[in-house]
């Protein structure tokens, strides 16, 4: 849960929260308060839900009505936009007599009916349709299914999900619908306190997180003023966006006044604010605004980004496991090779205390 605090997560999903013999008032968490099961049943699924989180969160009971805490199903609205649906997943409980895994009796139709929808947890499931290197296919059939069925996106990478055990294991899987954005990591510096990864996603496109995302501008983006290495066609739309965007500076500039040896500080300063306003300005209307977040990642690059998009456009293709492994793998080895080159080149940039 100090992870969590430490990231700003608005929600943990948990999954086998307690031992069978402790009590929930076992686990709790100042920052967090928790969505759990019904008194006296068996912990499997739990949700933390951070308490200054300016999410509304709501449990959709009647989905999940018959998985005995085995799944829990979420509405999540922000502060501004859509809500999303959020499903909490521990795929291992049977039902005794019929053997139907007890996450599996979900109302998944109602579930995937919903245009953005999240699905994460702990599948326990095998299968070379999310991670290349199994060896067997196991509990496979059902999430295999409903990927297909609906669409669904993998988020995973080629990254084991589970540690410890001689086989590269992806058990732990998020999955969303076709609409959904997300920036999926695992974060292998952190531990769990269990066999399990820390997987972290950010839902992409809604309002940013105001703990752990600046409101202030920090930069914009002009690389779509330039054509460099691109085609003719982008060639020729990059040098209509610069030149509209000199067009709009020449536009906003043009009432501040000329400057000569005998204009005086305050002339010098009244211009530097005019030019100033009039350079914001046209980065406002012609270029994307940047803002910090404590989860921007120095070393992601705009070719780790196209290889990002190759990897969801693989993993929507039917019967593509080979093009989703040639994806997933050049994704990895891109940014192995990006965060390499930017350490190194921090210490070599470094100074002092920054070391």
């Amino acid at each position: 849960m100090e992870t969590a605090v430490q990231k700003g997560a608005d929600l943990v999903l948990i999954q086998e929260p307690r031992g069978e013999t402790e009590k929930d008032s076992t686990r709790s968490h100042p920052s967090f308060r928790f969505i759990r099961g019904k008194e006296g049943e068996v912990a499997k699924c739990w949700v933390a839900i951070n308490r200054r989180s300016q999410c509304q969160v709501t449990e959709l009971k009647d989905l999940t009505r018959d998985c005995a805490n085995y799944a829990q199903a979420l509405e999540v609205k922000p502060p501004s936009g859509a809500s999303i649906i959020i499903v909490n997943v521990y795929d291992h409980g049977r039902q005794w007599g019929s053997g139907e895994r007890l996450d599996q009796r979900a109302n998944w139709e109602a579930i995937t009916r919903h245009s953005q929808v999240i699905i994460a947890g702990d599948m326990n499931a095998h299968s070379q349709r999310w991670n290349g290197r199994a060896t067997s296919r196991q509990n496979a059939p059902f999430w295999e299914n409903l990927i297909s069925d609906h669409s669904l996106v993998v988020w995973n990478s080629e990254e084991a999900t589970r540690v410890g055990g001689d086989n590269h294991s992806i058990i732990d899987l998020t999955l969303s619908s076709p609409g959904v954005e997300l920036n999926w990591s695992i974060d292998s510096e952190e531990a769990t306190g269990s066999d399990g990864e820390v997987i972290m996603w950010e839902i992409l496109g809604g309002t940013p997180n105001s703990r752990d995302s600046s409101k202030e501008v920090t930069g914009w983006d002009i690389r779509g003023w330039s054509g460099a290495g691109k085609s003719e066609e982008e060639q020729k739309a990059a040098r209509e966006k610069e030149v509209a965007a000199q067009q709009c500076y020449l536009r906003s500039g043009k009432e501040t006044a000329a400057l000569n040896d005998t204009s005086s500080a305050e002339q010098v300063e009244e211009a530097a604010v005019a030019l100033r306003e009039a350079m914001v300005g046209t980065l406002n209307s012609h270029a994307r605004a940047k803002r910090w977040c404590s989860r921007s990642k120095p070393w992601w690059t705009e070719e780790l980004a196209e290889l990002r998009k190759q990897l969801g456009r693989a993993r929507r293709r039917p019967a593509g496991i080979g093009s989703t492994w040639n994806a997933q793998r050049n994704l990895r080895r891109a940014i192995c090779k990006s965060r390499k080159e930017c350490w190194n080149k921090f210490l070599q940039e470094a100074k002092e205390r920054e070391v």
